[in-house]
C-alpha cells in the first residue's frame, strides 16, 4: 500500500461506550502517525453527536453508505466492527479494498452471524482486543489462528499523579451499559453488602441505556429505594470520565467492575490509566488485564463476599493502593500505548512507516 492510506473503520453506534472510546482514541494515533483514518457510525447510543463535533473525521451514515463507498473505492483498507450486516453487503460488492472483520464481542454465540462472515475469503484478516477473544473465536467457532491479529486498545495514560487526599468518604465507581451483562445489580448488592459490614462509602454509578430513566427507577428499586444511597449519573464525555477516575482514587476509593461477561473492558484500563484503583471480577479475558493484587484485585465472577474481602484491602491500606496504581500505570503505559497499535495496524494494512 503506498501513497494515500485512507481507512475506515465502521461501527454501528456512536455512543459513550467503551468501542467507541477504543476509535477514537486509535484513530487519534493513526492521524499523528500520518494515516488518514475514518470513523463512521449510523446510530446513537445515548449520546449527543456534538460531543464529537470537533472531530471531523466522525460521520453518521445511513449503513448503505459503507458499501457504496466502498464500491466507489473511498478507501484503501475497511474495518466493520461487529455488523454482519454492512460486512455482507461490502463483501458482495467486489471492492478493490482490503477488507477486515473486528470484533470486540466477549460470547461468540451473540454474533454467530458475523463469525461465519468472517471466515469469508474476502476477509484479509479479523481484528481482535485481547487474546481471550482470540480463544473463544478458535475453540468454539473453529477460525483459523492465523486469521487471527490482536490489536490491543490504546489507551493514553495521564502523567499527573493522583494524591489520595481523602476529603470525605471513599467513592466507589461504576461504570458501564445498564444491562445483564455487566452487572449492575450485583454492583447494588455488593453496595449493600458493604454497607452493613460497616463500610462508609459513597456508591456511584455512571451509565446509559436507552430508556435511562426507566432502567434506573429498576434499579433504585432493587436497591430498596432510599434505604441504600447510591448516586446514579447518565454516561458523560471521556474527559468528565477521567475526573471522576481520578476523583474517586483521591477520596481513597476505587473503581469496580461487576461483570458477568467481559473480553477487555476500557473502563478498567482507562481507570488504571488514571491511577484509579481498580476491583475487578475475573470473567472472561479481565484476568488477562490484572494480576491479582499487584495491579488490581481479582475476585470470582459473581462472588460478592470475595469482593468485600478486596475492597476492604483496598480501602485500608494507602500502601497497597499505592503499589497497584503505580503498577497498573506502567502495565498500561507498557501494553497499550499509541505506538505499539499503529505499528500493529501498519503491518496488518501494509503501510509503509
Amino acid at each position: 500500500m503506498t501513497g494515500p492510506h485512507k481507512i475506515l473503520f465502521y461501527y454501528r453506534f456512536l455512543g459513550l461506550g467503551g468501542v467507541e472510546s477504543v476509535l477514537l482514541n486509535r484513530i487519534e494515533a493513526l492521524k499523528v502517525a500520518g494515516l488518514d483514518a475514518e470513523y463512521w457510525y449510523s446510530d446513537t447510543y445515548c449520546a449527543d453527536p456534538a460531543l464529537v463535533s470537533d472531530a471531523p473525521y466522525v460521520r453518521m451514515v445511513a449503513r448503505e453508505q459503507v458499501a457504496q463507498a466502498a464500491l466507489a473505492g473511498e478507501f484503501d483498507r475497511i474495518v466493520v466492527l461487529d455488523n454482519p450486516f454492512v460486512l455482507r453487503q461490502i463483501l458482495r460488492t467486489k471492492s478493490h479494498a482490503r477488507i477486515f472483520a473486528e470484533t470486540h464481542v466477549p460470547l461468540p454465540w451473540k454474533m454467530r452471524q458475523f463469525y461465519r462472515d468472517m471466515d469469508n475469503p474476502g476477509v484479509a484478516a479479523v481484528i481482535v482486543p485481547s487474546p481471550y477473544n482470540k480463544e473463544r473465536l478458535i475453540e468454539e467457532l473453529g477460525i483459523a489462528s492465523e486469521r487471527i491479529t490482536v490489536v490491543r486498545n490504546i489507551v493514553p495514560v495521564d502523567a499527573a499523579l493522583v494524591q489520595h487526599t481523602q476529603p470525605q468518604a471513599p467513592q466507589l465507581l461504576w461504570v458501564g451499559r445498564l444491562e445483564n451483562e455487566k452487572g449492575p445489580d450485583l454492583f447494588i448488592s455488593l453496595a449493600r453488602k458493604l454497607s452493613e459490614s460497616g463500610i462508609d462509602a459513597r456508591f456511584i454509578m455512571v451509565g446509559n441505556d436507552p430508556d435511562y430513566e426507566g432502567r434506573v427507577g429498576e434499579l433504585r428499586e432493587f436497591a430498596g429505594g432510599a434505604a441504600l444511597d447510591i448516586s446514579f449519573i447518565p454516561a458523560v464525555a471521556r474527559a468528565d470520565m477521567q475526573k471522576m477516575y481520578k476523583d474517586a482514587a483521591a477520596s481513597g476509593g476505587a473503581y469496580v467492575c461487576t461483570s458477568r461477561f467481559e473480553s477487555a473492558p476500557m473502563t478498567i484500563l482507562e481507570a488504571m490509566a488514571c491511577g484509579c484503583p481498580v476491583v475487578a471480577s475475573n470473567a472472561g479475558g479481565i484476568p488477562l488485564m490484572i494480576e491479582n493484587r499487584v495491579d488490581g484485585e481479582l475476585y470470582d465472577t459473581e462472588t460478592l463476599d470475595d469482593a468485600v474481602a478486596c475492597i476492604r484491602r483496598v480501602l485500608s491500606s494507602s500502601d497497597h493502593r499505592s503499589n497497584m496504581t503505580a503498577a497498573a500505570r506502567q502495565r498500561v503505559g507498557r501494553d497499550h500505548s499509541a505506538s505499539a497499535t499503529v505499528a500493529a495496524f501498519r503491518n496488518l494494512f501494509g503501510c509503509e512507516a
